[in-house]
């Protein structure tokens, strides 16, 4: 029988006590679970393949081999992956994939060196053939080759964007107004 509770208690007291009870009771059936879980994949472990070499030694042959440095970003288990970009005149859908890649790169802290390299594998069709183009004519020009992604974005806005762009994103803003429309329309249009 439960001890009787002293009815003088605040009900609050008497609320976090029970919820404290029912914690350490779902953390009590969550280790059994738990152990249980672990011991199941054991023995199946066993019974796929009867020449599967102690853990031990798995953990030293680990520890003993060389190891491939890697980069902190690498573990955060989040696969985000450089879009591709086919090279479309479409000035909006260019700036996106701009942002999109300059968020990317930022996230998963990809060193400056490799950016462009990286970047350069995801150009297709029409944007590939403008890019291996113009590293061809900057070699024939005895130009530098391009290495830094600030250099790339400035080469591939030169052709991608044109001249009036942002002027006219600048009289569109300008010239926006409101009227009848809602909150979400208004966005919508200015987009």
């Amino acid at each position: 029988m439960p001890p009787r509770r002293n009815p003088q208690r605040p009900t609050r007291d008497v609320i976090i006590e029970d919820l404290q009870q029912e914690i350490q009771q779902l953390q009590e059936r969550l280790a059994r679970f738990e152990h249980q879980e672990t011991k199941g994949v054991q023995e199946e472990e066993e019974e796929v393949n009867p020449f599967h070499q102690d853990l031990h030694s798995e953990d030293e042959e680990r520890r003993n081999a060389p190891s491939r440095a890697r980069h902190p970003s690498d573990d955060s288990g989040v696969k985000v992956e450089l879009p591709k970009f086919d090279g479309r005149l479409d000035p909006d859908e260019f700036v996106n994939w701009l942002h999109t890649v300059d968020r990317i790169v930022d996230f998963k802290e990809i060193p400056p060196d490799r950016v462009v390299k990286l970047v350069a594998i995801k150009l297709k069709k029409i944007a590939s053939l403008w890019w291996e183009n113009l590293k061809r004519n900057r070699d024939r020009e005895g130009k530098s080759k391009i290495v830094t992604w600030v250099k790339m974005k400035k080469e591939l806005k030169r052709k991608y964007l044109p001249e009036r762009y942002r002027q006219d994103l600048f009289l569109k803003l300008h010239h926006l107004q409101q009227n009848q429309l809602t909150v979400e329309e208004y966005i919508a249009e200015f987009e």
